[in-house]
């Protein structure tokens, strides 16, 4: 028998790890350029499988991520493509002077906030003692995520941001089903 023969089962497992190998680099935002037509095959149905991120948005809905930051927008774009959403599925209002005008006008286009910290006093907020209580007691707001750091403040960071991520597409994907 020929040495360079390779079995059934090998073949099997080398499938398994090239689809594996796949799914890791979509995961990651790494784009692969392929030669081989099955490669491309598994890349164009591993890219299509995908039920996170802007899949899970109905047209033109958008993800708030409002309050200050400690990270900056690319890191978490870099994030959120990690999840399969584009560069324009977020809206980051992160400067901290302008949230307290902006808040009044939140659109009905947001299907989530992100919040970070946000200052109390913010106009035309009517009775609520701050943003954050006016739309988490809204009937009508859009679901509220809290970006809040192992200490329990209200701080965006790489990992407070990751886990309300993780959280709204998990809402996200319930809310497909």
């Amino acid at each position: 028998m020929n040495e360079l023969a390779i079995s059934l089962e090998e073949k099997t497992l080398i499938e398994e790890l090239l689809e594996e190998i796949v799914s890791l680099a979509i995961e990651m935002g790494v784009e692969i350029k392929a030669k081989k037509e099955k490669v491309k095959r598994i890349c164009k149905e591993k890219k299509e499988k995908s039920y996170y991120g802007h899949n899970l948005l109905k047209k033109n809905e958008k993800v708030l991520v409002l309050g200050a930051t400690a990270i900056d927008q690319d890191t978490m774009n870099e994030l959120t493509r990690l999840y399969g959403f584009k560069k324009n599925d977020f809206r980051y209002e992160t400067d901290y002077t302008k949230i307290v005008s902006f808040a009044s006008r939140i659109s009905d286009n947001y299907v989530a906030i992100i919040f970070g910290a946000c200052p109390h006093k913010v106009s035309k907020l009517g009775g609520w003692s701050g943003i954050i209580s006016k739309y988490i007691n809204s009937d009508n707001s859009p679901a509220i995520y809290d970006a809040r750091s192992h200490a329990g403040q209200l701080k965006v960071t790489k990992e407070s941001f990751n886990a309300a991520i993780l959280s709204m597409c998990s809402d996200l994907l319930k809310r497909a089903c």
